[in-house]
């Protein structure tokens, strides 16, 4: 037990475990509000989930990092902490996906067969898969300007860049 609540000092997996909160939440107002019938892509709630909650918890786990490092963050180490982050985001969100498919709302695996025949284990199990390579790729977009902008020498290396 208690090597397991370690595991949850690391920052970038205290930082997942952040993200899978709120994508609990967020699963949670989609069946307050009856809106879980399938993802709108034109609701606030998509648009903050998907948009702007990973921008600020990215940000806050690469700053978290670069506090550790007593305020002295370099770009791979930012990068580092921000592709972690989207790792264990990917590997770990998609079982509250599947917990989501299986037990609270069997029904929008229908939404997400999208008229295919496939077996209800094809498509939960493709949605997994794309919930891992986005996350990991959203890792890969976010990471880079992050870090440039927490780094510490980041003035440095522009002037350097428009001279």
């Amino acid at each position: 037990m208690l090597r397991v609540m370690k595991i949850f000092k690391i920052n970038y997996v205290y930082w997942a475990m952040v993200l899978n909160v709120i994508t609990v939440l967020a699963l949670a107002l989609m069946e307050l509000s009856g809106n879980n019938q399938g993802y709108n892509p034109q609701s606030a709630l998509f648009i903050a989930y998907q948009f702007i909650i990973p921008v600020i918890v990215w940000f806050l786990c690469i700053r978290a990092r670069k506090k550790q490092l007593k305020n002295k963050l370099t770009f791979k180490q930012g990068m580092r902490e921000g592709i972690l982050l989207g790792l264990v985001f990917g590997l770990t969100s998609p079982f509250i996906f599947l917990v989501y498919y299986t037990m609270v709302n069997p029904g929008i695996v229908e939404w997400l067969r999208h008229g295919s025949s496939d077996p209800t284990w094809w498509v939960i199990g493709k949605d997994m898969l794309l919930s891992l390579i986005v996350c990991f790729v959203t890792g890969l977009l976010l990471s880079p300007p992050i870090s440039f902008l927490l780094m510490n020498k980041w003035k440095k290396h522009l002037m350097g860049m428009l001279n």
